[in-house]
């Protein structure tokens, strides 16, 4: 079956629910034929202190999609599991919880095994999405690098910090 691009709807407004009403508001949307979970996943926010949860689901009878999204606080970062509404969510919130730190309540299939880790090796950093972990490559990494085209030249070159880097990250590499 072929779908014109033109005849899929896509909405990209996001429908943002209360904390409380989550799992509630989930569940409602799956009854209305939203079953089909491609998306959830977290946007950390640290300048607010918080996190933005964001879901998106399809009707697969017209191939609409809608995404839903809940604001959680950094400080107490828990959220209702919703593995009992769409079985996709169990990968989802464990990939979620590992990659944010955000601790999804209800779900003893992803919180039991969430010790196990579901992506990252037991040396990874804890949280590696937050905005606040360092990436090793670019900390690793010198900059602008040895693929300089003329030794001569970048043996003067003033090293720079990759972009996207942060002083403090050197500083802690700098005292070990």
């Amino acid at each position: 079956m072929t779908i014109a691009a033109n005849s899929v709807e896509i909405t990209q407004r996001i429908e943002w629910i209360s904390a409380g009403q989550w799992r509630d508001s989930m569940a409602s949307a799956h009854r209305q034929g939203w079953v089909c979970l491609d998306v959830l996943t977290a946007i950390d926010r640290p300048e607010q202190h918080e996190f933005h949860v964001v879901l998106h689901a399809n009707r697969v009878d017209s191939a609409q999609g809608q995404w839903w999204g809940v604001v959680v606080p950094q400080h107490h970062a828990e959220l209702a599991s919703l593995v009992d509404v769409f079985k996709a969510a169990a990968w989802h919130e464990r990939e979620t919880g590992e990659m944010f730190g955000i601790t999804f309540t209800g779900n003893v299939v992803s919180n039991h095994s969430a010790a196990q880790g579901l992506l990252l090796s037991a040396d990874a950093p804890l949280t590696p999405l937050r905005k606040h972990v360092p990436l090793a490559a670019r900390v690793d990494t010198p900059w602008p690098g040895s693929a300089d085209p003329d030794p001569r030249r970048s043996a003067s070159r003033r090293r720079q910090a990759p972009p996207g880097t942060r002083p403090e990250w050197f500083e802690i590499e700098d005292r070990q």
